[in-house]
């Protein structure tokens, strides 16, 4: 699946600013943890570089991890300077440059998180990346699945539909892509966005209860406390422990949006 009109070019993502709101950062940050601990049970995160960085929060998570050799590609001005900032390293360049880094750095491995959708050409992008990768080495893909339950669902009017995205992939012709580049499918799995803090109204969604993931305003007033008043501490510890419960069920039944896949070049 594609989008019609292909007119988002790299300049788009050179100009793009930074996303470091405190709620959104928090969840980013919880989301980051549950991909390392997904991708660290099949290979080593050593000598790695991360291509869309951003601001560098992963590559802030795997130095505090203990792995060695971490670098990443970022195209946006602002965001590569707030990372270097932070004594990450940080090229600011595109995917165009990654030859370049592995063969400077001694990458073994490439991350492509959220990065493939945006590609006008995913196959000859992957092709490049096993041609400048070295034998043995790791390509990791997360990308949204369009097969997920929440695409299907809310017939496709979803929140990981929007003009930035060009492709979209689903389980089966992403792994039939990167094997016709020559990638051995080492492991895939699904996941979703900071997947064990979901809100209740989004679990039940994703359970089949309900028939949209949002609220209306009215709603959300229903369900929230006002400003002010006390909540009852019983009530607020039952409703966490139900949310979070909720949470692993859809994660469990494999209901979320996101794919990924660690690939190795042969």
């Amino acid at each position: 699946m594609y989008r019609q009109d292909f007119d988002i070019g790299i300049e788009y993502y050179q100009g793009k600013g930074i996303n470091l709101g405190e709620g959104k950062l928090i969840a980013r940050l919880r989301n980051i943890k549950d991909r390392l601990y997904t991708l660290k049970k099949y290979i080593s995160l050593n000598d790695l570089c991360d291509v869309g960085t951003g601001e560098g929060l992963f590559l802030d998570a795997l130095q505090k991890g203990g792995w060695l050799n971490v670098v990443g590609i970022e195209p946006d001005k602002k965001a590569s300077e707030f990372a270097q900032s932070k004594g990450f390293k940080v090229i600011r360049g595109t995917l165009d440059d990654l030859g370049v880094i592995v063969e400077k750095k001694h990458i073994k491995t490439v991350t492509l998180f959220h990065v493939i959708e945006h590609l006008q050409d995913p196959k000859a992008a992957m092709a490049y990346i096993y041609s400048v990768l070295p034998e043995g080495g790791y390509l990791v893909i997360e990308t949204p699945n369009i097969d997920g339950y929440g695409f299907r669902k809310s017939e496709y009017e979803h929140p990981l539909v929007y003009p930035e995205h060009l492709y979209y992939f689903n389980e089966s012709n992403l792994n039939l892509l990167l094997k016709k580049v020559g990638f051995k499918i080492v492991a895939h799995g699904k996941r979703g966005f900071d997947q064990y803090n979901m809100s209740i109204w989004e679990s039940l969604f994703r359970l089949g209860f309900l028939k949209s993931p949002f609220q209306t305003q009215d709603e959300k007033n229903s369900l929230n406390v006002k400003k002010g008043e006390e909540r009852d501490a019983s009530r607020g510890i039952v409703r966490e422990v139900a949310r979070k419960a909720l949470s692993v069920l859809v994660v469990w039944l494999g209901r979320v949006d996101y794919q990924w896949v660690i690939v190795q070049k042969k």
